[in-house]
């Protein structure tokens, strides 16, 4: 609903929470599954990895651009999200 809103402050929050995430991702790809305080964690309560976190940050991350046209954030960080893709690629 952030994205929807069509408020600014609301939308750059979002981006905001999709570049903690990106800024956590590990060499192999996989984003945080949470943060405890300002910890991130990995895997889930169960001590799983999940697919989850990378599907959700992909879906959000391509939603901001397509509700802002914020196209420069996407071209400056295609990079990461393709490692985020590819991460899931590669667990299935």
């Amino acid at each position: 609903s952030l994205m929807y809103s069509g408020i600014p402050w609301l939308q750059n929050e979002m981006r905001t929470v999709i570049e903690r995430s990106l800024d956590f991702m590990l060499d192999t790809g996989q984003i945080p599954h949470h943060f405890q305080n300002a910890t991130p964690t990995y895997v889930s309560l169960c001590k799983a990895n999940q697919t989850g976190p990378n599907a959700f940050l992909i879906s959000s991350a391509l939603l901001y651009v397509e509700n802002t046209g914020d196209y420069a954030w996407l071209q400056k960080n295609l990079g990461r999200l393709e490692k985020a893709t590819q991460y899931l690629i590669d667990l299935y």
